[in-house]
């Protein structure tokens, strides 16, 4: 006898895995915030490509906003890194009980 796969919603339902409550806001939040921090830089390189001075001085400017944002995004990158790892032991956890 042959055996039908569901396909669609249902094959999709049967085979989902799902990730603890908690994962997908800290994901989102996590990812806001290196949004933010991106925006917020991007408009300091803007303001600071406007303003009048000397190269040397804007120069330096630059490279200190640069410093300070990899700075800020550090935290964020390791949270990022634990929390890609924990879905990829969720997902490799579920493939496992699978077979």
């Amino acid at each position: 006898m042959t055996r039908i796969m569901p396909c669609g919603p249902e094959r999709a339902a049967k085979e989902a895995i799902f990730y603890p409550a908690d994962l997908l806001p800290k994901v989102q939040e996590t990812l806001g915030r290196l949004a933010d921090i991106e925006l917020r830089y991007q408009q300091e390189r803007a303001r600071l490509a406007r303003l009048d001075g000397p190269e040397t001085t804007r120069g330096q400017m630059r490279r200190r906003l640069e410093e300070e944002r990899k700075r800020e995004r550090l935290a964020f990158e390791r949270r990022l890194t634990h929390l890609h790892e924990r879905m990829t032991d969720i997902v490799l956890a579920d493939l496992c009980s699978m077979h």
